[in-house]
């Protein structure tokens, strides 16, 4: 069975999904995206996974988290610290075993079926496998209309998106991030479009809200227990930190506000992020 985490980057993906590999019964990858290239053949597969590899750069395609190491080989479990390229070692490795035990279908083809087969087999301890991309949401219309994947898109408050994105291309992200992620009048419109595919597709997926899982991580454990059939008690909820609701305050002027107000007024209302 697989668990697709997606929403507006700065939206809380990561934190979701650190929470789900914190369960035993559960392992997603890091942006890993083989789901962007379901239906391909098995060469052009192979191909398209590898250069994700090599694009992640220092980032590892497992989140490093200890719980995760119960879960996986030795090998494949990720690294902090050290050379950059030896941190990532185990990203390739995992590509290459899921290369190695892919099966396409009749027709040469990779598909749902044969990706999750292929995960199982990389990760034969776990019963839920997947990946969090924020970019998913984009793909949703598609995604979540194969059976027996369940989508979770995170929805965070627009001001502190756009503040979260200014705040981290300020500190680390400015060497590779577009600077449209920091201008507040294009993530607003992005954020935007994320409602519209959040309606369109609001039978087929499940929403969860930043806010109310900064707050009370253990309701959102006991929602994700419930929809996944798992234990709500094994998630580890101290992992959830409180305190990052609401800082736009002290970085957006109120003109940007106002900018703000001026594109997405009527969604922040319908979410209850304005009275």
């Amino acid at each position: 069975m697989g668990i697709l985490i997606c929403g507006h980057q700065r939206s809380g993906t990561t934190i979701l999904a650190q929470l789900c590999n914190s369960h035993p019964e559960i392992l997603l990858t890091n942006e890993f995206g083989p789901y962007f290239h379901l239906d391909e053949s098995r060469p052009a597969f192979s191909y398209h996974l590898l250069q994700r590899w090599w694009r992640a750069g220092n980032r590892s395609l497992i989140l490093p988290q200890k719980e995760i190491g119960a879960k996986v080989s030795g090998d494949l479990t990720p690294r902090q610290g050290g050379n950059g390229r030896l941190r990532v070692l185990p990203g390739l490795r995992m590509t290459l075993r899921l290369l190695k035990v892919l099966r396409p279908n009749a027709g040469g083809i990779i598909g749902p079926a044969e990706l999750e087969a292929g995960f199982q087999r990389v990760f034969p301890l776990t019963r839920f496998t997947g990946d969090k991309h924020p970019d998913y949401i984009f793909w949703m219309e598609k995604l979540s209309s194969i059976p027996g994947l369940t989508c979770l898109v995170m929805l965070r408050d627009p001001r502190d998106v756009i503040s979260s994105s200014i705040r981290a291309y300020q500190d680390k992200w400015n060497k590779w991030w577009p600077d449209k992620m920091i201008d507040p009048g294009q993530v607003a419109l992005r954020w935007k479009k994320i409602v519209a595919v959040i309606d369109r597709c609001a039978d087929k997926i499940h929403l969860i809200n930043y806010e109310h899982l900064i707050d009370d991580p253990a309701h959102t454990a006991v929602k994700l227990g419930g929809l996944l059939d798992l234990d709500p008690r094994k998630f580890r909820v101290s992992l959830v930190k409180p305190g990052s609701i609401g800082k736009y305050r002290q970085m957006l002027s109120p003109a940007v506000e106002e900018q703000i107000l001026d594109l997405v007024a009527p969604e922040m209302r319908r979410f209850g992020y304005l009275s």
